[in-house]
């Protein structure tokens, strides 16, 4: 996540590229804390639908990326 801050990006595409950057942040605390808890059910269940919701939002980020492209490869 970190290091998607410092890829450069054109100035147009930094409200798809701030959410596919925020979207991995999540998609990844979300594992992490999956891990941390894997021998806890209850926490596990719990943070199955969290997971089910950040997974959903990472494909969302990146399908506003490509689309984002397609506009871009599409105009020239």
């Amino acid at each position: 996540e970190k290091n998607l801050t410092y890829v450069r990006i054109p100035q147009d595409a930094a409200p798809e590229h701030l959410r596919v950057t925020n979207a991995i942040g999540a998609y990844a605390e979300t594992l992490e804390r999956m891990i941390h808890f894997a021998k806890d059910p209850l926490a596990t269940m719990a943070l199955l639908r969290t997971y089910n919701e950040r997974e959903r939002e990472f494909d969302l980020a990146f399908d506003a990326l490509v689309k984002y492209y397609a506009r871009k490869v599409g105009n020239n």
